[in-house]
């Protein structure tokens, strides 16, 4: 028998699809039948699995290497992507290689800036093996949190490390501490300045842990093994507030907004604060690196704004006919038959 998508899956992405050609009332519709199913479905609020017993989060134990899956803990779990190590037909994937900063590649100056700087830290399965960073959050995603949010914590996003000795690191090398610092001492990410076309290349900028995994006999490799969380329940309550309020019933959205936020230990938001640009930010809070930001942005009509606002990395260089990608020249030239228009500002 083939693994089919589940009902809830089904569901969400009928609220999305409603949502998208502006009829709240359905979207609310599917998306209010996977939230009620709790009897299958909730939301993450305790502690579980694998590293239960270690330091962390309750939001996020349902991204550690075997807590992904409905079958083990995870009552988020929408649509969950299979991947398995030595195993044919198994698979892998990238996701970790390019979110994750280039941590091996960063050269540190000594305590009192001394130079030449030393590449400290080893790679490590702990650590999520090696990152290449093609992609990374915006310093305003990494600020948007409030401070006590368990979404911005270091188990989340990946701000500082701490360098550790042989035993620490086994059975990976030491990590190898700059001038003045000793095994045990704090390295902090700098996420002071933003990043820009002249300022990109920081590996020394934070990430999301969300993806963390690799080989742990190989893990300067590119592939990861584990299973990616690809949907969960989360995404399909802030679906439903954005239908609630677009219904004009602020209050009601607020009231499934801080059923996410709470469970992170955010604060608590009244209906006088909704509307889509607060729903935009809280889907990033919670989303980031998960959701097709650019999808949601262009059916919430709201990319080419917050990417000119929020994106300094060519973000100012966008124009509206970026809301749309050209159409490929050798598709125009096989309709023989009939002219066929580019799409506008691409002509």
């Amino acid at each position: 028998m083939r693994l089919r998508i589940t009902k809830g899956a089904i569901q969400h992405y009928l609220a999305e699809m409603y949502l998208t050609i502006r009829k709240p009332d359905s979207a609310f519709y599917w998306a209010d039948k996977v939230v009620s199913a709790k009897e299958y479905y909730k939301l993450i609020t305790a502690r579980y699995g694998v590293n239960m017993s270690k330091p962390g989060v309750p939001f996020m134990d349902m991204f550690y290497e075997g807590n992904e899956n409905y079958n083990q803990g995870n009552t988020e779990a929408l649509w969950v992507w299979q991947y398995s190590l030595k195993t044919l037909g198994g698979g892998q994937n990238f996701t970790r290689r390019y979110y994750t900063s280039r941590l091996s590649d960063w050269v540190i100056p000594g305590k009192n800036g001394e130079l030449p700087g030393t590449r400290a830290l080893q790679d490590t399965y702990e650590r999520g093996g090696r990152g290449r960073s093609r992609q990374a959050m915006t310093k305003w995603a990494l600020d948007l949190y409030e401070p006590q949010d368990d979404r911005a914590t270091n188990y989340a996003i990946r701000k500082f490390f701490i360098l550790n000795d042989a035993t620490a690191n086994a059975p990976y090398p030491a990590d190898k501490p700059p001038k003045g610092y000793v095994f045990g001492d704090t390295i902090w990410f700098n996420w002071d300045k933003e990043i820009t076309t002249t300022h990109s290349q920081e590996p020394n900028w934070p990430f999301s842990r969300k993806c963390e995994g690799t080989d742990p006999d190989y893990v300067g490799g590119s592939e990861q093994y584990n299973d990616l969380i690809y949907l969960r329940l989360a995404e399909t309550y802030l679906l439903k507030a954005e239908a609630e309020f677009l219904l004009g019933r602020p209050g009601d959205a607020a009231n499934t907004i801080n059923a996410v936020r709470s469970r992170s230990n955010a604060s608590n938001v009244g209906a006088g604060e909704i509307s889509i640009d607060f729903i935009l930010d809280e889907r990033s809070r919670e989303l980031v690196m998960e959701e097709n930001r650019r999808w949601t942005l262009l059916r919430t009509g709201k990319w080419l704004e917050r990417v000119q606002l929020h994106n300094k990395n060519g973000g100012q260089l966008t124009a509206a006919r970026d809301t749309i990608f050209p159409i490929p020249q050798v598709v125009i030239d096989a309709n023989l038959t009939k002219p066929m228009t580019q799409n506008p500002g691409w002509e």
